[in-house]
This record gives C-alpha cells, sequence and structure tokens, in this order.
C-alpha cells in the first residue's frame, strides 16, 4: 500500500518517526507582519479581512495596482511556466509527498517572497512587460507610469494583509498569524483540477489562513476553475478566478479547484500560528452564510478603495449657476477624486461668453464638457441622452455609479457618501434601485453676496413625487409633494416593503437621479446592442413635460425600484426652482404647450415627440403600440421593458 494512501493519523507518526532520525535543522523562518515596513492596508482590504473573520471567507478584486499585476503574469506566471520552473504538484507532506493526476493534475513552484519583487522588474525576460520591442503582452500600456514610489511592493502588500488579518482576528503579539516568507505558484489548464481537501491537516497543524492571488487573463466563466467553497454543512460557494483577485479563506474549510480550460495562474500564501489559542479563534464561526449569494455581494466582495466612481451628467442651457453647482458637488464630496463630470453647455456664442467666468476648483475630479450653440438645443431630455451616448458602460461595471443632475443646484458635505449609502441600503430590498427626489429648493435669499451657499431649514422630506394628469397638450405632468411626519412604513400591493430609511417612487425625477451606471441604458436605449434607425434618431426634440413619466415607465418596466430617503433630515442637494434669472430652451421654439403639427421649425419636433410619448404611454385611448416597432423599438431598450406590464405602473402612480 502507497504510504499516501494511509490514514493522515499514522502519515503524521512516520513523518515525525523519519524527522527524528535526522540532525536538527534550522527552523524555517517565520516573519512577523511588521518586518515588510507595514504601512496601514487598504479601506478595501481591512473590510475582507472583517467578514474573513465573521463569514469564513473575503474576496478583494483590484488587489494589486494594475501595472504590478500585469507584472506579476508576465514577469513571474508566464516567465516561470515557459522556462520549466512548474512541476507537477504532489500530494502528502515532505517525504510523504506523492504525485496522483486524479486527486490533483496542477503544476507549481515555490516562491521567495524576498525575492518576488526583484523577480518583477528584471528586464531581460520573453514575457517581461518591457519585453519584445516594448510590447506589453497585449496587456493595458502602463509605461507611463511610476513603477516604483507609486505602487507598494508585492511583498510588503501581502505582510500587511497578514497584519490586517492579525487586526481582524484581534490576536495579540504573541499569538499573532506570521507567513513563512514562501508562496506558492500554481498553473491549471486543459482540465486539470484538485480534488476536494483542506490546506489544513495533522500533517500542517499550523496553516490556518489561506490567500490567493489570481491571474487569469480574460477569464469566462464556461472555462471553469472556480474555486469551490464548502461549509460544514455541504452547501458551497464558486469564487471565479478573475485577474488580480485575492481570496482569504479558512484554511480548515473544505474546497475544491473545478476542471479549468483556460490558463489559470494563482499564488497562494498560508498563515501559520502553533498557539492553540489562535486556532481555536480562527476555526470558531467557519460555517458560510446560508444565503450565498446575499453574502458575495453584501460581505465578502469588497472592492479596491479606487474600484468606484461616479459619473456626473450636467445638461446646461445657458445657466449662469452650472459652474456654482459643479463647485458645490467638489468642494462638498468626501472622495472628489472619484467624480467624473460630464458637462453639455448649450450657450450662445455672442451672448454667453462670461457666464462661466467662475474656475471650477478641481480637488482631483476629472472633467469633460462639450459645447454646442443654444440656437441648436432641443430640450432637457435630449441633452442628457447626448451626454449619456458619451458614457462607457463596461459590463461588471457594479462600482460605477452614475448621478444625474440640474445645472442650478447646491450640495451638503459628503453628499457621495451618504448617497451610496441610501442605494446600498436600497439594494437589499431590489438590486436594480434608484434614488431620486424632487430636493428641496433655495433661493437668492440662501446665497450670500460673495456666492456662498447657507442651507435652508428643514425639514427637507420625504418628497412624494404623483401625477398631476394631463396638461393642455394632453402631455402626463408629474408633481411633488413634501410629506411630514413622514408617512408610516408600507408594503404595497405588489408585495414591495419599504423601509425604515427609504420611501418608494413611482416616478424618477430627471434632475437628481443615482444608481448604477447600467441604468443609462435602460433608461436612454443606448446599449449598444443594436444599431437601428430609432435608436440612432430617438433624442425626443423639445421633450420637457412627459420627460419624467417616460423614463419612469421604461426604468419600472425593466424591473428598477425608484426610492426617497424617509427621514426629514436628509438632504443631498437643493435646487434652483426659480428660472427667472436665466434662459430657458423654450426660447428655440417660441411656445412652451403646442397642440397641432402645424408649425414649423422646432414644434414640429416636439410635436412628434409628444406624439410618440402618448403612443408609448397609451395614453391617448389606444393600447394598439405594436405598429410603432419599427419607429421605436418596444422590447428592446428602446421602449418599454417586459419584465413588468406598463399596466400596474399606471396603476402604481395613478395614471390609469
Amino acid at each position: 500500500m502507497e504510504i499516501s494512501g494511509l490514514p493522515s493519523s499514522i502519515q503524521l507518526q512516520i513523518l515525525r518517526h523519519l524527522s527524528a532520525s535526522k540532525p536538527p535543522q534550522k527552523p524555517v523562518p517565520l516573519h512577523p507582519a511588521s518586518d515588510a515596513g507595514h504601512t496601514p492596508s487598504s479601506e478595501a482590504t481591512l473590510t475582507a479581512c472583517q467578514a474573513l473573520s465573521t463569514c469564513g471567507f473575503a474576496v478583494v478584486d483590484d488587489f494589486l495596482a494594475p501595472e504590478t499585476a500585469d507584472k506579476m503574469l508576465s514577469n513571474l506566471c508566464k516567465e516561470w511556466r515557459s522556462s520549466g520552473k512548474l512541476r507537477p504538484a504532489k500530494t502528502g507532506a515532505g517525504v510523504l509527498g506523492k504525485t496522483d493526476l486524479r486527486v490533483r493534475s496542477d503544476t507549481v513552484a515555490a516562491v521567495d517572497l524576498a525575492e518576488i519583487d526583484s523577480l518583477l522588474d528584471r528586464q531581460d525576460l520573453k514575457y517581461g512587460v518591457d519585453a519584445v520591442n516594448g510590447s506589453n503582452d497585449g496587456r493595458a500600456d502602463h509605461s507611463n507610469r511610476s513603477d516604483g514610489a507609486s505602487s507598494r511592493s508585492v511583498r510588503d502588500q501581502l505582510m500587511s494583509l497578514v497584519h490586517g488579518v492579525n487586526r481582524a482576528f484581534s490576536l495579540p503579539e504573541n499569538q499573532e498569524l506570521r507567513s513563512n516568507g514562501l508562496a506558492q505558484l500554481g498553473f491549471y489548464s486543459d482540465g486539470a483540477m484538485y480534488v476536494k481537501h483542506k490546506d489544513a491537516s495533522p500533517l500542517i497543524p499550523g496553516r490556518l489562513i489561506t490567500a490567493i492571488m489570481y491571474f487569469t487573463e480574460n477569464w469566462e466563466e464556461n472555462q471553469g476553475g472556480q474555486l469551490r467553497l464548502y461549509s460544514n454543512d455541504g452547501s458551497y460557494t464558486d469564487i471565479a478566478p478573475r485577474f488580480n483577485r485575492l481570496l482569504l479563506f479558512k484554511s480548515h474549510l473544505d474546497h475544491e479547484v473545478l476542471p479549468t480550460f483556460c490558463d489559470r495562474f494563482a499564488l497562494t500564501i498560508w498563515m501559520y500560528s502553533e498557539n492553540a489559542d489562535t486556532a481555536a479563534k480562527i476555526r470558531l464561526h467557519s460555517q458560510l452564510p446560508q444565503n450565498n449569494e446575499h453574502h458575495w455581494k453584501a460581505l465578502a466582495v469588497a472592492k479596491s478603495e479606487k474600484a468606484w466612481s461616479i459619473t456626473i451628467s450636467v445638461a446646461s442651457y445657458r445657466d449662469p449657476d452650472t459652474h456654482a453647482t459643479i463647485n458645490s458637488l467638489l468642494q462638498n464630496a468626501k472622495y472628489p477624486q472619484r467624480l467624473k463630470i460630464r458637462i453639455l453647455y448649450q450657450d450662445n456664442p455672442e451672448e454667453d461668453s462670461q457666464i462661466h467666468a467662475e474656475p471650477l476648483i478641481m480637488n482631483g475630479a476629472s472633467v469633460v464638457s462639450k459645447t454646442v450653440p443654444s440656437h441648436s438645443a432641443t430640450g432637457p431630455y435630449s441633452a442628457r441622452r447626448t451626454i449619456a451616448k458619451g458614457i462607457s458602460v463596461q459590463p461588471g461595471s457594479e462600482e460605477a455609479y452614475y448621478l444625474q443632475i440640474d445645472s442650478h443646484m447646491r450640495f451638503v458635505q459628503g453628499w457621495d457618501a451618504s448617497i451610496i449609502g441610501l442605494l446600498k441600503s436600497a439594494e437589499t430590498v431590489c438590486s436594480k434601485s434608484i434614488i431620486s427626489f424632487y430636493p428641496p429648493g433655495f433661493g437668492d435669499d440662501n446665497l450670500n453676496p460673495n456666492g456662498s451657499f447657507f442651507k435652508p431649514p428643514g425639514p427637507y422630506g420625504p418628497v412624494l413625487m404623483y401625477s398631476k394628469g394631463v396638461d393642455a397638450d394632453g402631455m402626463p405632468r408629474v408633481a411633488g409633494k413634501l410629506v411630514f411626519p413622514p408617512p408610516p412604513v408600507k408594503t404595497w400591493h405588489d408585495g414591495v416593503s419599504e423601509t425604515e430609511t427609504l420611501i418608494r417612487q413611482p416616478f424618477v425625477a430627471a434632475g437628481l437621479l443615482f444608481a448604477r451606471i447600467s441604468v443609462i441604458q435602460d433608461m436612454y436605449g443606448i446599449s449598444g446592442e443594436f444599431k437601428t434607425t430609432a435608436q440612432l434618431s430617438e433624442n425626443l426634440e423639445g421633450l420637457f413635460f412627459g420627460e419624467e413619466s417616460l423614463c419612469s415607465a421604461r426604468l419600472w418596466t425593466r424591473g428598477w425600484e425608484i426610492w426617497a430617503p424617509r427621514d426629514p433630515e436628509v438632504a443631498i442637494g437643493f435646487h434652483r426652482w426659480n428660472r427667472a434669472y436665466r434662459h430657458t430652451f423654450w426660447e428655440n421654439s417660441g411656445v412652451q404647450n403646442v397642440n397641432d403639427g402645424g408649425n414649423e421649425g422646432r414644434d414640429v419636433g416636439k410635436y412628434k415627440s409628444q406624439h410618440l410619448v402618448k403612443k408609448v404611454l397609451e395614453l391617448d385611448g389606444s393600447s394598439e403600440v405594436r405598429a410603432l416597432d419599427a419607429e421605436w423599438g418596444l422590447g428592446t431598450r428602446n421602449g418599454i421593458g417586459r419584465i413588468r406590464p406598463l399596466a400596474d405602473w399606471k396603476e402604481l402612480c395613478g395614471m390609469s
């Protein structure tokens, strides 16, 4: 019988006997986290360590700086594979180790953490990012970045990770986890796998925490290679081996690597302690949450602190308050460097040369603007959609947000953190949630002579939006009313329950709307999936009244829920409702209401837009909207969705 086939307790006795017959060896040094020149771990890593301590596993995406992750793939993973340094992996420890392809079929190599950073900086490598005429092997070009000062060394970052785990478990200095200074580089491909096993065993009693960094390029789900992590009750969670992802889990948990059909590279370190109290504390609470999907979204995945951003849409029509609005955004944001502001100026070239004289206070934000002549402006809906068409919506952009505002607003201190908190609270009820409401107003008496702003007194909400019926053109009108004290929490007839902090809305407010960035696809029909005539031309000239009803119907029928803060003391920003100080786009058409299509110019476009909106919302007494498919694209992102029926939304908002 093979020794590796014996029970681990007997293997342990054999290993101890063999070890006792050898001369004493110098023990492998266990490096404390503090010897790494420790700098504080990122907010995301510390959050992940806390999740590890309570839930048994955690994930951090974008763990390393992008240029460092690229070098890890090129200068270490690919280089070592090409040079033949990877060898078939063994099961068992020490002299008891044996290659058994039925158990695991990956190839591995030991990496000395003391040397890892010097390996990444070599220039004479076949797969190095600077090799082959400056090619970086098809990955993003980081040649303009500083590789030394801007990125912490990999070893330091891993040692800081150990420090973060020690903090999360509140381990005293004499009980701290240590790294043994080594990592294992592993490679899976061509169906390679590793059956269900534990990293900790009687053969390796001090191994308590496993940390894996993945370097799999362009991973897709059908390529396999997920790590399946089991709970004590047999339930499991599959973790995808995405590029630059860190996975932490308790080493005594069962796990396996599913058959892999791509080039899957992973670098693993383990954290050790021989202290019995430490081992007991680590192994406590090892039951993974029953609702693994919720845990995955709410607890285990911690994005890099640079991973989220807010793209802000500002459509400005001859508005001298635009720069004051943007400066209020920038000066009051907790994280201004994470803001991407997109401005569409619609100004009169002869008359408006000085209305934006106030300089923008950038505070690290990015600002991109475009200017068009005001005489070509066709309304706020058209302007907002023009901005949205220039915004890149990448698949999986779960940490990219979209904020749509008017160009005459002021914002409270820390508005960005507050509105993200509101959205994440809403997402516990519905993953497709929007924070949107009419903000409280301000006037000239809230502006000091030097231009500074002081906040009006509360209460600020909740502001409930409702249907006012239709106007002379037959277009739906939306209004808002402040309800104080707030109404009691309710469960709606369709089963959606409000919360103590949020109240449900049937409409979005076009001038203050916040959601995940994917919302623009459903709101404006610009997914890029189809290039139909409707998609290219659907800017709805002259649309103002009806904009919010149309967008709300689209979003609601596509499964989005709309919320406003319930707390009367919560304010995100304030709106300058009085239009007397500025021009409006209506000056281009001459009249606000158009009752027929007999006029020329802008009024004709406005009439057509209104007619189309009424058709889509079934406000003209007809439900025969299928005839508009060719013009509007119903059932695609250009029209009403099919997740929930339009009639239910109309009943919800009192428009039926």
